[in-house]
Formats: C-alpha cells, sequence, structure tokens
C-alpha cells in the first residue's frame, strides 16, 4: 500500500524503553517490535509480527517488559547485542519452546498449559527416575541428619550453577562431560533434551535474599539476571563500571559527597539512591576508637603506613613511584611499613635502596595497623 508506506516514512524514529524497578526490567525491545498487539501483522516477519498466542492478555509488556520471560540483554541498542549472543552474556534470547523456561519465575508449582515444554520436562524428572539418584530440594537440617546422600550430585539449584545450553549438551551426552561418570545415556532426543533442561534451569537457589557488594561491578548484574535483590555501594564516581551496576542494582548506596549530576550522567535512579554521611571506611573505623584509646605503650621511634599511587585505577593519571626518594628518608628517621597495591609494586619497593622499608606482600588487617600507626600516608584511593 503505497500511501501506507508513505505514512510509515514519515514517522519520526523515536527511542522506548519499559522500565519496572520491582522486577529488574529495562527493555528496548518495542524500539524495533512494534506490532505486538496488532492482529493484522499475524504472518509478518520479526521484529514486525504480531506477539503469537494469547499471552499478552494476562502478561501486558508494558508492565512487565519482555526480557522477564525471553531474556535477552534488554538495556541493548543492537540487534546482536540485544539477543545477547555476545560474550560475557549468558543469557541469550529464548527462543521457541525453550521461552517456557522462565515461567518458573512466578509460576513455581503450577501445571502450565500454556508452557507444554516445560510441563514435560516437571514429568520427564520423575519418569526418568532421576529422583533416585538426585536430591531435587532444599534440605533441612533434620533431613541432612536423618536422610543419606544420594549417589548424584544435588539439582535443588542447578539452575544457579549451569547454562540451560550446558544442561542441554550434558543431559544429551553425559559422557562427553565425565567419560568416568555414573551418569547414565538416556538416549534423549533433542526435544526430550530440551524439555528437561528447561525444566532444570528453573531450579535456582532461593536461600540467597539479596546481594550486597562495594565497587564490585558484576555482583549487582548476576544478582538480576538470578532474580536477586542487590545493594549496589560505590564512592568512586568515576568508574565506568558502575553503568552496569547502578542500573541493575535494586538499591545504590553511596557517599553525601558524590555529586547528583554524576550519579545522574551514570544512569543511577534518584528512587534507587541512599546516602550516607562521611566515608565507607567510617563504618568499620569507629569500632578501633577503643582499642585506639588504649594504645598508651610509648615507642622508640615513630611507626609509619604507606600506601602508594592506585597506578592501575580508571581515575588516576598521576605519576608513578613518585614517593620513592621520601619513603628512603623516612626509613633513616622512622618505622616505615609499605602497603602495596599489586606484585608490581612489591617488586619494586622489594629493591635493595628501600632497605629498612618493610613490604607487606598480602593484606594487613586495619586492627593490626591503627593501634601501631603514628602516621598514614596515602596516595589516592583506600
Amino acid at each position: 500500500d503505497p500511501e501506507k508506506a508513505a505514512q510509515a516514512a514519515e514517522t519520526p524514529a523515536k527511542f522506548a524503553q519499559i522500565y519496572n524497578q520491582e522486577l529488574g526490567v529495562v527493555d528496548r525491545c518495542v524500539i524495533c517490535h512494534l506490532g505486538m498487539e496488532n492482529p493484522l501483522m499475524d504472518g509478518a516477519k520479526n521484529p514486525h509480527k504480531v506477539h503469537p498466542g494469547d499471552l499478552l492478555a494476562s502478561h501486558p509488556y508494558q508492565k512487565i517488559g519482555c526480557t522477564i520471560c525471553h531474556e535477552g540483554q534488554g538495556l541493548a541498542t543492537t540487534l546482536e547485542d540485544v539477543h545477547g549472543n555476545v560474550p560475557h552474556w549468558d543469557r541469550p534470547l529464548l527462543t521457541g519452546e525453550f521461552t517456557q523456561a522462565t515461567c518458573t519465575k512466578c509460576h513455581h508449582d503450577d501445571e502450565i498449559p500454556q508452557a507444554p515444554e516445560l510441563t514435560r520436562g516437571k514429568h520427564l524428572l520423575q519418569e526418568l527416575g532421576c529422583v533416585g539418584c538426585h536430591r531435587t530440594h532444599e534440605m533441612s537440617e533434620r533431613d541432612k541428619s536423618t536422610e543419606d546422600e544420594k549417589a548424584g550430585p544435588r539439582l535443588a539449584v542447578i539452575g544457579s550453577k549451569a547454562s540451560r545450553s550446558w544442561l542441554n549438551k550434558w543431559l544429551i551426552n553425559p559422557k562427553d562431560y565425565l567419560p568416568k561418570g555414573k551418569m547414565p545415556d538416556y538416549h534423549l532426543n533433542s526435544q526430550e533434551a530440551n524439555a528437561l533442561a528447561a525444566y532444570l534451569v528453573t531450579f535456582k537457589d532461593k536461600a540467597i535474599d539479596v546481594a550486597l557488594s562495594q565497587s564490585s561491578f558484576h555482583s549487582p548484574v548476576v544478582a538480576r539476571l538470578l532474580g536477586v535483590r542487590s545493594i549496589y555501594m560505590n564512592d568512586n564516581e568515576h568508574a565506568l563500571g558502575n553503568v552496569p551496576a547502578f542500573v541493575a542494582a535494586s538499591t545504590i548506596l553511596v557517599p553525601e559527597c558524590l555529586s547528583e549530576e554524576n550519579l545522574r550522567r551514570q544512569f543511577a535512579s534518584r528512587r534507587k539512591v541512599c546516602r550516607y554521611p562521611g566515608v565507607k571506611e567510617g563504618i568499620y573505623l569507629h569500632r578501633l576508637e577503643p582499642r585506639l584509646r588504649a594504645n598508651g605503650h610509648r615507642k622508640r621511634r615513630a611507626s609509619i603506613y604507606v600506601r602508594p599511587e592506585p597506578r592501575t585505577a580508571q581515575y588516576y593519571n598521576g605519576s608513578l613511584n613518585f614517593l620513592d626518594e621520601l619513603l628512603i628518608g623516612l626509613a633513616r628517621e622512622a618505622d616505615v611499613t609499605m602497603l602495596p597495591r599489586d606484585r608490581v609494586q612489591v617488586a619494586h619497593y622489594g629493591q635493595p635502596c628501600f632497605d629498612g622499608v618493610r613490604v607487606v606482600e598480602g593484606a594487613l588487617d586495619i586492627g593490626e595497623i591503627a593501634p601501631d600507626c603514628d602516621l598514614f600516608i596515602g596516595a589516592g584511593g583506600t
């Protein structure tokens, strides 16, 4: 229809996304998939085709998004990235009957008529006698003391440990992964393996209520993939890893000094952000106050602890090893302890010219440092 084609050509391109904080969903699929509810698009090719079946009647995509069921990378804006067939993304787009694997995110013990593949996998688990060797439920402490462990590994949380693609390969040919393993080959066809893998991947570790991390960019992303709430703490407003972490986290905990503008630039939703006074070190340093007050013994020489520059940090663009002359001079007058950040610095400060400087190769607890320290010199970072 030339008239409709002309109308379509005049329609301006626009950005669209679905956001659901409770589900941890930020989906941009609707930028391309415009015909999901239009029956006139039945038979059209993707991304314009109507959504199959009647699932949208009970699962409105405007509220719950798309990736909650279909997986993929909802935040992405290119076709390959959106479908998740890229490195370091282990939840690619589910296609065909495999889409049913996500139904148990909400429908745990139900028989789901609209998910025959998932229901088939549930029945196969019983029919094949898997429960004879594998425990498929979490045990209470009483169960652990009264029931013997089964021959095979527990499947109760297998969905939190293995991907559906790995499970599928394992079920089709167990000996290919573990030649000397006890798992028999059930000669499953691809449809049966798909159904069983779809059901097994729903066995998640429900004991994890919330994930808490400080500056670990990966933690909130993984937590979101597993459907677990997360609290993300960070006091470095220049870290590029904040972007995925801020988007994926349920709650963002930052010090009051971080500017709202920088948080907004890194996609931190104001509704998620909670602020605390001072610096994060105050959380544990205040506990040392009684020990510091009790440390009244007199020392022959002052104790100085030194933390060198964070040479590999994204925010650091200063000089390297600029404390060298200062350290050599301080070592003549005081007991100097160097707290290097990596092996390169361990090797550097282990040179003969730094004779008299104590170099700590591993971690040193703050409880050991604080009572002995008269002066702390830090060249950036913690």
